[in-house]
């Protein structure tokens, strides 16, 4: 009966030392005021960080239209546009009368980017336009 013990107090710390080390990866950032930059896979320096969120502050201010970036290691299994949408979607980014946000994400990891606007911003900022920017920037 010892011997029994013993082990499943072994597994049970197998169990727990292994649960430790891995937390849940947080798939959409919790939007949060002001703030334009989610660094999920710390892929900026602080200072490039504050440095475009200045920049996405200041694109509000001047435009009315919410930009956010994203960088995530995996998309969470989505594909770069699935993520992009539904990012925008759970965060609330733009107005919902004119549905005006953009969500740019991109994951060093899979080397992958997309830009996906509102359909408020669908005539600025055609898709082949989005994605010419990721292609030559």
């Amino acid at each position: 009966m010892r011997k029994y013990t013993q082990l499943a107090i072994w597994c049970l710390l197998a169990l727990f030392i292994a649960s430790c080390g891995s937390e849940p990866e947080v798939c959409y950032p919790e939007a949060k005021d002001g703030v334009f930059v989610y660094d999920l896979e710390d892929v900026f320096t602080p200072q490039q960080e504050q440095q475009l969120q200045s920049l996405l502050a200041n694109n509000l201010t001047a435009t009315g239209n919410p930009m956010v970036v994203i960088t995530h290691p995996s998309f969470c299994g989505e594909e770069p546009f699935q993520y992009a949408t539904n990012s925008g979607e759970t965060m609330g980014v733009g107005t919902d009368s004119l549905d005006n946000g953009l969500v740019l994400v991109l994951s060093k990891s899979l080397r992958e980017t997309f830009i996906a606007p509102g359909k408020g911003l669908e005539g600025a900022i055609p898709d082949a336009y989005a994605k010419r920017v990721i292609e030559n920037e």
